[in-house]
């Protein structure tokens, strides 16, 4: 579990992401490892983007809509999907 919480911290920003993948994410009031969540929670059986959405702003104590995750998300390329995958994968 310590293996995939450093993976998760290590790679969960703008500046490490747009310097591996040559992207050019910006910094806004959605994180990485929010945008990363809301896609991954997604996968899961039965959920709801507007739950999924709920629970982050409950946590994180604001009020972004479900559109503003699916741009952010959108935003982040399948290569760090793969990257994680493969860090997982390898492990």
């Amino acid at each position: 579990m310590e293996y995939i919480t450093n993976l998760f911290n290590n790679i969960c920003n703008e500046e490490t992401i747009n310097e591996l993948f040559g992207t050019k994410l910006r910094k806004s009031k959605i994180n990485i490892s929010d945008a990363l969540f809301y896609r991954l929670s997604y996968s899961e059986i039965n959920s709801k983007k507007d739950d999924i959405v709920s629970s982050l702003n409950c946590k994180n104590k604001t009020n972004i809509s479900r559109k503003g995750y699916n741009k952010k998300e959108s935003n982040i390329p399948v290569s760090i999907y793969e990257y994680i995958a493969n860090n997982l994968y390898n492990h």
